[in-house]
């Protein structure tokens, strides 16, 4: 199974109660709220989706697994498609 993982060159600024990546390559910027963090903190390479969706199930207050499943993958999509992480 693939696993999501940060690209090193990323930068992570936390600030109050959200935070912002910032892709030298790209200039792009994407702000993200605690969710975002917690679940950013989780692309190291050894965590594959089913494990990170389970740890927020674990850590937040969720309806069900299935929405927060939907919500982490559409996330980890934005993410990739930005060039902020990959799969390896």
């Amino acid at each position: 199974m693939t696993k999501p993982k940060i690209d090193e060159r990323i930068v992570l600024r936390e600030e109050d109660d959200e935070a912002f990546l910032f892709n030298p390559d790209t200039a792009a910027i994407k702000t993200l709220n605690e969710t975002g963090v917690f679940i950013w903190k989780l692309c190291d390479g050894r965590h594959s989706k089913d494990d990170i969706v389970k740890k927020v199930t674990e850590s937040y207050d969720v309806k069900s697994k299935d929405i927060a499943q939907k919500d982490a993958e559409e996330f980890l999509k934005v993410l990739e498609d930005s060039r902020f992480l990959s799969y390896g």
